[in-house]
């Protein structure tokens, strides 16, 4: 059996090409922040995304990763930060 060797930076662009294929140019999207409603009543932030399109977008995504929190515990908001 012959082994080839494959230049890493065949590798890191291949992994990239299949990314930006399933999730488009992650820089593409403004930051969104994801917060939940904790115990208190208040939303907590949980997280940032900036690989979604828009905010309904982010917070379907986290949604259907988190199916245990329901819709009206989950706000997501454009971040205030500059990306």
């Amino acid at each position: 059996m012959e082994t080839k060797k494959i230049a890493v930076n065949k590798i890191r662009n291949l992994v990239k090409q299949i990314i930006k294929e399933e999730y488009g140019d992650k820089r593409d999207y403004k930051k969104i922040d994801i917060f939940v409603k904790g115990k208190n009543g208040e939303f907590d932030y949980i997280s940032s995304t900036t690989w979604a399109k828009n905010k309904k977008e982010a917070k379907d995504k986290f949604l259907s990763k988190y199916p245990n929190y329901k819709s009206d515990d989950v706000e997501v908001e454009y971040s205030e930060n500059v990306q």
